[in-house]
C-alpha cells in the first residue's frame, strides 16, 4: 500500500532531505513550501530519482488562513495525509532576552508550536479513523539545553516536544504514533557557510568544517555534526510499520552533544 507523506518546509536542507528520503522508501509525497520557486526548484531535485507521485502546496501555516489553504490543497489534489512531518520551524532571532521583542516570541510560536498544533488537528482525526497514522515533529536540542540566546526558538522547541506527547497519549491505541526528532547543530548549506569564514580566519585554516565546529561551537562526542540525511533516516524508521511500536518519544540526533560534560 502506498503511503502519502506531507513534508512541511519541504524546500529547506532538511525537509529536502527527510522528502527524498520517504519517496525512496515508496511514499507519495505533498511537498508544502512558502515560495512556489523553491518548491519547483526542489521538485526538480527530487524527480531526477525514480519515486512516487509530487504533489506541491504552497502555503503560510503561521495562520490559521494559511493552514487552511494547505488542506484545501491536499483535498483538490485527492490524497489523504497518512504521514504528517512537520518540519517547517525556526524563525529564532538569536538575540537576547532584552533584545528579542515581544513579537519576535509570537511569530517563532506561531510558526513552531501552532503551525504544528493546527496540522495536527487538521489531520491527525482522519488517521484516528483510518486506524493508521504518522506525526514526525521536527523538534531540536534547544529544547533541552537553551542558551541565553535565542529564548523565544528554545522554548518554542520545548514546547513542540511536549504537545507532541499529550497527542501521543490522545491516539493512545487508534493505529496513530507521534513523535519528535530533535536534531542538534546540522551541517546545512547554511551552517556551511557560516563555518567557512571562521576556519579560513581561525589558527588552523586546514580544519574540516566538523573539526573546527565541535571544537568551538558545538561539541559532540562522535567528532562530527549531523546530516540533514540522518535526519531523513530517523524520520524513515518512525514513518514505517517498524515505527508502530515507538511512540510519544524525542529521538535526539545530535552526535552526543547532550551528553558532553564541560569541561
Amino acid at each position: 500500500m502506498t503511503r502519502t507523506s506531507l513534508v512541511t518546509g519541504g524546500t529547506g536542507d532538511l525537509g529536502f532531505a527527510i522528502a527524498q528520503r520517504l519517496r525512496q522508501d515508496g511514499h507519495r509525497l505533498v511537498l508544502h513550501a512558502r515560495d512556489t520557486v523553491k518548491a519547483r526548484a526542489s521538485v526538480e531535485r527530487l524527480s531526477r530519482q525514480p519515486g512516487g507521485d509530487i504533489v506541491v502546496v504552497v502555503a503560510d501555516i503561521d495562520t490559521t488562513m494559511g493552514r487552511a489553504q494547505l488542506a484545501e490543497g491536499v483535498a483538490k489534489a485527492g490524497v489523504q495525509v497518512d504521514v504528517l512531518v512537520n518540519c517547517a520551524g525556526g524563525g529564532g532571532a538569536h538575540e537576547s532576552w532584552w533584545d528579542t521583542s515581544d513579537e519576535k516570541w509570537e511569530a517563532c510560536f506561531r510558526l513552531n508550536v501552532m503551525g504544528t498544533v493546527g496540522l495536527c488537528k487538521t489531520f491527525v482525526p482522519a488517521m484516528k479513523i483510518r486506524g493508521w497514522g504518522r506525526v514526525i515533529n521536527i523538534s531540536s536540542v534547544a529544547g533541552s539545553k537553551p542558551l541565553a540566546i535565542g529564548p523565544e526558538y528554545a522554548a518554542a522547541k520545548a514546547a513542540v516536544r511536549s504537545l507532541t506527547v499529550s497527542l501521543a497519549l490522545e491516539c493512545a491505541d487508534s493505529g496513530v504514533t507521534v513523535n519528535s526528532v530533535s536534531p542538534g547543530l546540522c551541517m546545512t548549506k547554511k551552517v556551511e557557510g557560516f563555518l567557512e569564514p571562521h576556519v579560513k580566519a581561525s589558527n588552523q585554516p586546514d580544519q574540516s568544517l566538523d573539526q573546527f565546529a565541535v571544537r568551538n561551537i558545538f561539541p559532540t562526542l562522535v567528532g562530527q555534526l549531523a546530516r540533514p540525511e540522518d535526519i531523513g533516516a530517523v524520520v524513515s524508521l518512525l514513518a514505517s510499520e517498524h515505527g508502530a511500536r515507538i511512540t510519544a518519544q524525542d529521538l535526539v540526533v545530535d552526535g552526543g552533544y547532550l551528553s558532553v560534560t564541560p569541561r
